[in-house]
């Protein structure tokens, strides 16, 4: 099972990954095998081959790359949640389809894909709005009625602060500390509350950082 661990060896962690990216579903299954039968084994890997199939833009990243990031949030699923729903675990491989291959619901889904697709919607960010307060409270408004929606909305932005630091925007990096802070963490508390702790340290080790300074955690 997927452990975290410190933040520099999380980080270092996330180095490694894209060096051998291929691997990272290896180790997905190894977890999922470990909690399900064979039959769901073979439907998450057909699932994540679908996902593979489509074209995905996502400058500096070829597709096994980038998904070493919904692999680490469904791996943090297991570990981290109670009362597996395999459907949460799909959307937590899938969560950011519609954004990197601009996928609708005009187009013909692959029927695996369509029960958490209203989900996936829910959870794309607009970009041009994503600073907005307005819309940012509406946005995790809608995401907090949904307890699949919110696990996977933490465990995605954990992921994320994770490798926070790469982005060279102060105010950038301030702005998505402070999301965290107002929206993420009540949706931890409520619904992931083992890991509360791990995001408030994060949260701590980011703005340290920013300021100058900052030691392990």
């Amino acid at each position: 099972m997927y452990v975290l661990e410190t933040i520099e060896r999380e980080r270092a962690r996330r180095v490694k990954e894209l060096e051998s990216p291929k691997e990272n579903f290896s180790l997905l299954i190894d977890d999922f095998s470990k909690l399900r039968n064979e039959n769901e084994v073979k439907e998450i890997t057909e699932f994540y081959h679908l996902l593979l199939s489509f074209e995905y833009s996502h400058p500096g990243l070829n597709k096994f790359a980038y998904m070493a990031h919904p692999i680490r949030v469904a791996r943090l699923y297991i570990s981290y949640c109670d009362n597996f729903r395999l459907d949460v675990f799909k959307l937590a491989l899938a969560h950011n389809v519609i954004e990197l291959t601009g996928m609708s619901d005009q187009d013909t889904l692959p029927d695996t894909l369509k029960p958490i697709f209203h989900m996936i919607k829910k959870l794309t960010v607009d970009r041009a709005s994503q600073w907005d307060l307005d819309y940012k409270q509406n946005y995790y408004g809608i995401i907090s009625r949904s307890e699949k929606m919110s696990v996977v909305k933490v465990l995605d932005k954990l992921d994320n602060l994770y490798g926070l630091s790469s982005n060279p925007s102060k105010e950038i990096k301030l702005l998505y500390l402070n999301e965290i802070e107002k929206f993420v963490l009540p949706l931890a508390k409520t619904f992931t509350p083992k890991l509360v702790d791990v995001i408030d340290n994060l949260l701590i080790f980011n703005r340290q950082e920013i300021d100058g300074g900052s030691h392990e955690i």
